[in-house]
């Protein structure tokens, strides 16, 4: 995977999560009008599940990264010693 193929997918994944988190903050403000203790409560599981998700995706980026860092260092070739 090259490296803005990994950017690409970093922010294709993480730009979802930004507009629902806003969303969350949004509706939980009252914003589009008032809301009950059982919908806040509602949204609060909602913005739990929506943090962990983001975690894990966060893991698995960095997973990617390390894995694509360590297939650059494992297939490059030591430099030979000049014939002489």
């Amino acid at each position: 995977m090259s490296p803005d193929a990994l950017k690409r997918m970093r922010h294709d994944l993480r730009t979802p999560f930004l507009a629902m988190q806003e969303a969350l903050a949004l509706l939980s403000d009252g914003v589009p009008g008032p809301i009950s203790e059982q919908q806040r409560e509602l949204l609060e599981v909602v913005r739990r599940n929506l943090q962990r998700l983001q975690g894990e995706v966060d893991v698995m980026l960095k997973m990617l990264e390390a894995d694509k860092l360590a297939s650059q260092h494992t297939t490059r070739q030591p430099p030979r010693p000049p014939k002489g």
